[in-house]
């Protein structure tokens, strides 16, 4: 019942906040549908679990997240029938009809509907997530129960259910999370609600941007520091070499490395740029490839070096029987899996684009995905943070020479295409790991999930179109749509009207090579560096580095005045503490929003 009144109450909130002022509220829904579950527990007298707290936890967000119908579908629609570029361009009558219907339309329930929104819930609720919860299943037991990589985000939401679940049992540790809760409140008035309510933010969101200054000493270089506390609250429970080597990678990227492309004139036009234009061009014309070579070096090199992680995931939960017994599957059942569902993407985009190549469709999604899994999966566990390269499958496109030709149509329809790709398999090693710290059957985990998505899906379609026939999306009844999805769709449309290469084979090679002799050296001289914190910092933006460093200068403090002991207890009590607090605002201060700015507007 938790969930489908999470559904009901946040998911139209959430929809109408991403498209009136790009805020994100699924963190503040989690904590704030947590709380009030356990409070309503507590009245009836039957005190919520740390299990049953999980699994709210979790599938709270999912209810909020998944929306495909205000996320994918409109959006996709607006790409391929409404955008500027789409038209500029001469793509609006081209784009395949599988992917979105003809333009003129205002409503989901027309017949030209039909097979898009089949074609993409099949893929994305059947082929993705079966690939999906496989690829996570079977890192969580690499990293997770064989390797025992720390995961530092997911101990975060463990403590903040327990905590919740159980305050009865632990008064110490009530009393630490409640003044932590009111330190994230007091922040996030002063952060949150001063902008959403007032409209006149006392600090900038998402962060500071000191691009101007650094810019005008180092040309080309971006810098700031994050605004939201989660970034220096990641920093508290991080181990300070993973922070430090973060750092490293930010800096020598975004203010040393585009500096020096700069002063050495292979980068013009950067002056009056912001700090996340800069990151996005720079990854574009420089940093892919050698992103690639080193996230590579950084997730395999340390795999093969602890290759006894994998033996012993195959050796002891190999045998059905053992399995069985221990309420989990043989390791080799979620690989067969996911190759079946990967495989069934590289069929479906066969199908739909003939021309494109099909050993680039089994390379992306059977072998990329694999890969960028291992690779962001390490970092879930080391940092906290996923990993992701972008424009892999742009780049690896426009390589193999699918470019689009408007005399003969080829080379369009595999940009629209259904690509299984990405490092969406890693979500579920997290909550797999979320599990695991609370006690939580994973069975129990998947058929909550599974529960939540037709939920999600059903009242997603519902609400997207209610919100659709009091206006079109975008418009003026949406300002951030209205601004963004422009933009957004020019970038999605460029790679086929002007591609440009941003995988170079070379620079590819050489930095996996490089990385490889830094991870080999860094193992056998126990050097207190570690590669893949050192591409984190690389694929994310400079600010949120910044503040994890700061973080960590904070946890070395505390832990010297409180002792290391007290401070190894308590640090992510804190951090839980605190997100609940600022998630409690955030949540209040977007109802207050909705309330003084929603506007019913007759859709004639």
């Amino acid at each position: 019942m938790i969930i489908i009144y999470a559904a009901i109450v946040f998911q139209p909130v959430s929809i109408w906040l991403d498209w009136v002022a790009g805020v994100g509220i699924a963190l503040a829904v989690e904590y704030t549908v947590l709380l009030f579950a356990s409070t309503l527990a507590d009245f009836s007298g039957k005190p919520l679990s740390r299990q049953e707290a999980f699994i709210i936890y979790a599938t709270t967000g999912t209810v909020v997240l998944e929306t495909i119908f205000s996320k994918v579908f409109l959006y996709n629609y607006y790409k391929a029938r409404y955008s500027p570029s789409t038209y500029a361009w001469g793509l609006a009558e081209v784009i395949p009809s599988w992917f979105a219907p003809p333009a003129g339309l205002r409503t989901f329930f027309d017949p030209s509907w039909i097979t898009p929104i089949l074609l993409w819930i099949f893929f994305t609720a059947v082929i993705s997530k079966v690939a999906d919860l496989s690829l996570g299943y079977f890192f969580q037991r690499v990293y997770l129960v064989e390797e025992k990589l720390d995961f530092p985000s997911q101990r975060v939401w463990a403590v903040a259910c327990i905590t919740i679940a159980e305050k009865a049992k632990l008064p110490r540790r009530l009393k630490v999370f409640t003044l932590s809760a009111i330190v994230g409140i007091v922040y996030g008035i002063i952060l949150y609600s001063s902008d959403l309510v007032l409209g006149r933010g006392v600090l900038p969101i998402p962060w500071v941007d000191w691009t101007g200054t650094i810019g005008g000493l180092l040309p080309g270089a971006s810098l700031g520091i994050a605004t939201d506390l989660w970034w220096f609250l990641l920093g508290l429970i991080i181990p300070w070499p993973v922070i430090v080597s973060m750092f490293i990678g930010g800096i020598a990227v975004y203010v040393i490395g585009n500096h020096l492309f700069v002063a050495l004139g292979l980068w013009k036009g950067t002056v009056g740029l912001g700090l996340g234009t800069l990151r996005y061009q720079s990854q574009q014309n420089f940093w892919a490839s050698p992103i690639i070579g080193l996230s590579i070096a950084a997730g395999v090199v340390p795999l093969i070096l602890g290759r006894k992680y994998i033996v012993g995931a195959f050796k002891r939960h190999s045998s059905p029987r053992i399995a069985s017994e221990k309420g989990e599957i043989p390791t080799w059942l979620p690989l067969i899996l996911f190759i079946a569902a990967a495989g069934g993407s590289v069929i479906l985009s066969y199908i739909l684009c003939p021309d494109f190549p099909v050993w680039l469709f089994v390379a992306l999604s059977i072998g990329w995905t694999f890969l960028t899994n291992i690779i962001s999966g390490r970092a879930l566990g080391e940092t906290g943070l996923e990993f992701n390269v972008l424009y892999v499958r742009e780049g690896a496109s426009v390589a193999a020479g699918y470019l689009y030709n408007p005399a003969t149509g080829y080379g369009l329809n595999a940009w629209f295409a259904p690509i299984y790709i990405g490092v969406s398999g890693v979500g579920w090693t997290g909550g797999f790991a979320g599990a695991t710290f609370t006690g939580t059957d994973k069975r129990d985990y998947i058929k909550a999930y599974i529960f939540a998505i037709p939920l999600t899906y059903a009242l997603n379609l519902i609400f997207t179109q209610a919100f659709w026939s009091i206006a079109p999306v975008p418009s003026a009844a949406y300002p951030w749509a209205a601004a963004d999805w422009p933009v957004r769709s020019l970038f999605d449309l460029l790679w086929i009207r002007s591609p440009f290469s941003v995988l170079k084979p070379m620079w590819i090679l050489i930095p996996f090579i490089i990385g490889s002799i830094v991870a080999l050296s860094c193992s056998a001289f126990k050097i207190p560096f570690v590669l893949i914190s050192f591409s984190v910092g690389i694929t994310q933006p400079i600010p949120w580095t910044v503040s994890i460093l700061i973080g960590g200068i904070l946890a070395k403090i505390f832990m010297r005045r409180f002792g290391k002991e007290w401070w190894d207890e308590y640090k992510a009590v804190i951090v839980a503490g605190t997100l609940l607090g600022e998630g409690l605002v955030v949540a209040i201060s977007a109802a207050i929003m909705l309330i003084m700015k929603a506007m019913w507007i007759s859709p004639i």
